[in-house]
């Protein structure tokens, strides 16, 4: 298949939660990158087609496929089939993209890699205690689904591993890649719907612990009974503050909060 060059493929499973698809194809709209498709991949039958009234009909593909709704990974490979653009990114349900998402990390791959994706991002607990709380959240070896790649049609996502996403990323191995750094996480902002108990919110408070200095102000701050608002992770740049600001407009103008502003 001949790719086109400069173009970037946005593969986007839909979601279950139409509310988020659109979140979803609003954050592709704003996009300052210009030459760029949204691949759109549908399992079921249910009228998608209102969500995309607002796109150029030569900026989208809309695919309807038999794949079961909610089957994330062969709705992914689905779009990797159909992908024609030199670089591939993914869009997902529970991700806000700011608008020079697709810039930075293009740029990144015209500077010589073949792949790159988030080695953090920011964690917004949609949960009533830490709501106001969003933070730079670092998995080990980086946020996987946040990749941006050159086209290799031999790369696919097996549903097999226990984590497709960091088996895709090991499939580069070999390749040129980069791990951005903390200065990237704003460009990607995950929202978490939490319920008591939850494994997002065990990851929250993991990721409060997880270094000896923040473990050392999360056990002061508990210990004395002060609001966990004073831990340094929460000290965000003001470029973060203002994406988040974004986010959070964006998001609730869609009304995809579970928890009052």
């Amino acid at each position: 298949m001949q790719h086109e060059p400069g173009q970037i493929s946005c593969i986007l499973p839909a979601s279950i939660n139409h509310a988020q698809t659109a979140r979803s194809i609003l954050c592709f709209q704003n996009q300052t990158w210009f030459n760029k498709v949204l691949i759109l991949v549908q399992g079921g039958n249910e009228d998608l087609s209102p969500l995309l009234e607002d796109l150029h009909p030569g900026m989208y593909e809309h695919h309807k496929t038999k794949i079961e709704p909610g089957d994330t990974i062969s709705l992914l490979n689905y779009g990797l089939q159909k992908a024609r653009g030199q670089f591939v990114a993914l869009f997902n349900e529970n991700e806000w993209s700011h608008s020079e998402r697709l810039e930075k990390q293009a740029q990144v791959l015209s500077d010589g890699c073949d792949m790159c994706w988030f080695g953090s991002t920011l964690y917004h607990l949609d949960h009533p205690e830490h709501f106001h709380q969003p933070y730079v959240h670092a998995p080990i070896g980086g946020y996987a689904p946040g990749i941006m790649f050159k086209n290799n049609p031999a790369f696919f996502f097996s549903d097999r591993k226990r984590n497709p996403y960091r088996h895709f990323l090991s499939l580069w191995k070999e390749h040129l890649y980069k791990r951005l750094d903390h200065s990237y996480a704003s460009y990607l902002i995950r929202h978490m719907k939490v319920q008591p108990k939850s494994k997002a919110l065990r990851m929250f408070y993991s990721g409060l612990r997880k270094t000896p200095v923040n473990l050392f102000w999360y056990t002061l701050l508990k210990s004395t009974g002060k609001n966990l608002s004073y831990h340094p992770q929460f000290r965000l740049t003001q470029k973060e503050k203002e994406h988040v600001q974004m986010y959070l407009r964006e998001t609730q103008a869609l009304g995809l909060f579970d928890t009052a502003s």
